[in-house]
């Protein structure tokens, strides 16, 4: 039996530690903080492909909401997986042009969405909405859906807890332990040494320095530079009279439920001018996000902000994912990736395939972190 360490207690490592206690590994996870306290908590947290800046891996979010129906069927997912579908459309013409293409790309792959009319949608989806005079019709994405990322991880790892894994938390890794050429557990802050015959490491933006204690090299944009893409901005709103059920994706606002009347915001453009000024008061942007809705959504002309919530992505310098065996040492592998909430089952499955199974996975050929290695080795 494999005896293996998760480091990182987010969406990935959970989803990973369940499929490699089900794969017949001995699996500890370790966090220096409380599950899903990282990045996964301030994620949008949307299942799906249809984002148009999702097409360089298209293929693998398109298995990522299969892989979210397979855990469906194996728990209770109703307090935290809101399947209720994406609607998405685009007022310029232009960029509705774009986005049809987007989505004859995604039905070419079997995945399922429609188009109706403005006066279908608020007939018999979302009442409350709103649109402009040129919006001609409206994509509907049925299976699509937005997360509750820290009930879904408290869920999947407490599956894993089922199935005999071991969770550790307030524990934070100080390096990779060796033995020769191949690892041989994780030390911990203190000391303490947990044995393991191979480390995964899912630790966010915590990852980099994990693996560097054993020769892996894993750039990750700094979301402190200005300008930089792996600043984000979440608008929670305060209770809202307007009905909103499903994830909207209107221009280039995004809106879902969060829960208790309450929605949650993201505007893309809006991030740009966050990041263009690191560390500057984020309650102007965020009246600005949430003017966009009261564009879109009767019941919004009196909506407030409630909270804001900065997200620091895990973005590589070609913002792909990275997933693989990395470093000097003979079993550490890594899995870091912007998208995290909606790729977390299907890594979870691929990296049981190749940490535990020892069967590599072509759908991760092109996300290898030894790509990072050979740059390196070049400049």
């Amino acid at each position: 039996m494999a005896r293996v360490c998760v480091v990182g207690a987010g969406v990935v490592g959970a989803c990973a530690a369940l499929r490699l206690t089900q794969a017949g590994a001995d699996v500890t996870v370790i966090d220096a903080g409380p599950p899903a306290g990282g990045t996964s908590a301030t994620s949008f947290a949307w299942g799906g492909a249809s984002h148009h800046g999702l097409r360089d891996y298209l293929e693998l979010h398109v298995d990522g909401l299969r892989a979210y129906r397979r855990l469906e069927l194996e728990m209770d997912a109703r307090a935290w997986y809101g399947r209720t579908g994406c609607l998405t459309w685009r007022s310029d013409p232009a960029a509705a042009g774009s986005l049809a293409a987007h989505l004859e790309d995604l039905g070419r792959r079997g995945y399922p969405a429609s188009w109706l009319t403005p006066a279908a949608v608020t007939r018999d989806l979302e009442p409350d909405l709103r649109f402009a005079a040129g919006v001609g019709e409206v994509a509907f994405l049925p299976d699509e859906a937005h997360v509750a990322a820290v009930p879904m991880v408290r869920d999947v790892l407490g599956a894993a807890r089922a199935g005999g894994a071991v969770v550790r938390t307030g524990a934070r890794v100080r390096e990779i332990a060796l033995r020769g050429d191949a690892v041989a557990g994780v030390t911990l802050a203190g000391g303490e040494t947990i044995a393991a015959d191979r480390v995964v490491v899912c630790g966010g933006r915590g990852s980099s320095e994990v693996v560097a204690t054993a020769g892996g090299h894993l750039p990750l944009l700094d979301p402190d530079t200005p300008g930089s893409p792996a600043l984000g901005l979440l608008v929670v709103t305060a209770p809202l009279p307007a009905r909103v059920r499903r994830v909207l994706y209107a221009d280039e606002l995004m809106v879902r439920p969060d829960g208790g009347a309450r929605l949650m915001l993201h505007s893309d453009p809006h991030d740009a001018e966050l990041a263009a000024a690191p560390g500057t008061d984020p309650a102007p942007l965020a009246g600005a996000v949430l003017g966009e809705l009261r564009r879109h959504l009767d019941g919004a002309e009196h909506a407030s902000v409630e909270a804001t919530r900065i997200g620091r992505r895990v973005l590589t310098p070609d913002h792909l994912p990275a997933v693989g065996w990395i470093g000097d040492a003979a079993g550490l592998y890594v899995a870091a990736t912007h998208s995290g909430v909606s790729l977390a089952p299907v890594l979870g499955e691929l990296i049981a395939d190749e940490v535990a199974r020892e069967r590599p996975s072509p759908a991760l050929d092109r996300f290898r972190p030894t790509r990072f290695a050979k740059e390196l080795s070049n400049a």
